[in-house]
């Protein structure tokens, strides 16, 4: 070895060195950080409460609920036809909050003829029923993708929304599902009446199985909406669990696909995951080893890693 070499290799080892070395810098970017959830019941569902909110659509039965409580699963989804009543009984018997489902049938909101008046009583009756039940952590609102051209869907989101948190005393969070394809200004209506902001982020159902950075501009629509329309609603990830996988040999990708959706929607700002959904399907034999992959991600944010506590509180530095 040349001279030279040697020299340039004992002050490339010496820089490294001395780059290593805990400086002042080190000590300010390691000291802990302030704990922002210290103000938040460690018992109840964010935002209200500390925990992260990590759940699926459609589960439903108590041996599934208590099932997935023991996965790391925080948060009951939303369920389909009419089976709130049965949810919130599961719900309470094996100790996991629900999201439940307030709302009109879908044909009489797009008509357009309902009357303000109409609107409220009937949102109000159907909060009335179930305000004191402190097993419901969010409020979701039907139908789902409420279209921001219509009018009438827009006064209804907005008399619906005003309506529930007037009737709710424990004032818990309003949610409704807005379809993946809607950008910042599609979701702003939602962000300016809800306080959860969450459209659908179906990687592979969309087209984007090889262009998966979809998630993060999934979130970025999300959080562009909050800031043009409400800063206080809170952005969430709605990753896809319904279609099997057209390659059989994409089968195997599952675990990586499960675990980047949700880290890279986290990463982008996401504070928390509903995925779609637990429902049983015919020709989806992945479902099994899609489950077992959100179950594992969802043990490392809410079991002893407790990672979920640094997307949702954590410092950037």
């Amino acid at each position: 070895m040349s001279k030279r070499l040697s020299w340039t290799l004992v002050m490339a080892l010496l820089a490294a060195a001395a780059w290593a070395q805990p400086g002042p810098k080190a000590g300010v970017f390691f000291r802990p950080a302030p704990d922002k959830s210290a103000s938040l019941p460690a018992d109840q569902v964010f935002p209200k409460g500390r925990v992260f909110p990590f759940g699926f659509y459609s589960i439903h039965g108590l041996a599934a609920t208590q099932q997935a409580k023991k996965d790391g699963v925080t948060l009951l989804g939303p369920v389909y036809g009419n089976k709130d009543a049965a949810v919130l009984a599961d719900a309470k018997e094996a100790g996991l909050p629900m999201v439940h489902t307030i709302g009109l049938p879908k044909e009489k909101v797009e008509e357009g003829k309902l009357t303000d008046e109409e609107i409220i009583k009937a949102i109000r009756e159907q909060v009335e029923k179930v305000k004191d039940e402190k097993a419901i952590a969010w409020w979701n609102l039907k139908p789902e993708e409420l279209r921001s051209w219509r009018k009438p869907e827009m006064r209804y989101m907005e008399l619906a929304a005003k309506t529930i948190r007037d009737t709710d005393p424990l004032k818990r969070p309003v949610w409704m599902y807005d379809p993946g394809h809607r950008s910042a200004k599609g979701l702003e209506p939602s962000a300016r009446n809800l306080d959860i902001v969450g459209k659908g982020m179906y990687t592979n159902y969309s087209g984007m199985k090889d262009s998966r950075v979809w998630c993060r501009w999934s979130i970025e629509q999300e959080l562009a909406a909050i800031k043009a329309a409400n800063s206080k609603a809170v952005p969430i990830a709605v990753p896809e669990m319904f279609q099997q996988p057209k390659d059989p040999e994409d089968v195997k990708l599952i675990p990586a696909w499960a675990r980047h959706d949700v880290y890279a929607a986290l990463v982008a700002g996401a504070q928390g995951v509903m995925v779609f959904s637990f429902a049983q399907r015919k020709n989806f034999e992945a479902r099994d080893a899609y489950y077992a992959a959100y179950a594992q991600v969802a043990a490392e944010l809410t079991g002893k890693l407790d990672l979920g506590r640094v997307f949702l509180f954590g410092e950037r530095r």
